[in-house]
């Protein structure tokens, strides 16, 4: 009886890591491929004024399609995860205080199972070219 309860555990054990490391895999793939449509529809490129400005990151816009991304793709490996979205100017990399900022910083954390962990992020910068 004790072998029964004893492989009972091992297996319960192994499947949650298998379905866990296939449900991380996902996870992580999903994040780093994250589609480049979703940063570049978020992208100012013209002002208030109908002149061409520095392009510039539309926090509302980017926080919309984020998290429409996010909840298509993600939710089918995880119920639950956080996302972090901080801005900040490509010259010093600080913080942007205006609401014209030139690069952001996308973080992700979920939970998996009582194995996995994902904590991850990207950066995204808009860039001049010559």
């Amino acid at each position: 009886m004790g072998n029964i309860a004893f492989y009972a555990l091992i297996f319960t054990l192994f499947l949650q890591f298998a379905f866990g490391a296939i449900d991380y895999s996902g996870v992580n793939r999903t994040f780093l491929n994250l589609y480049r449509g979703v940063i570049e529809a978020s992208l100012i490129t013209v002002g208030d004024d109908g002149e061409p400005t520095y392009p510039y990151f539309d926090e509302i816009a980017l926080k919309e399609n984020l998290y429409t991304y996010l909840d298509e793709n993600i939710t089918r490996y995880v119920t639950h995860y956080t996302t972090g979205i901080y801005y900040f100017d490509l010259e010093d990399e600080l913080m942007c205080t205006s609401h014209h900022c030139s690069g952001v910083k996308i973080t992700l954390k979920a939970d998996i199972n009582y194995f996995f962990h994902y904590e991850n992020a990207k950066s995204y910068v808009v860039n001049k070219r010559n």
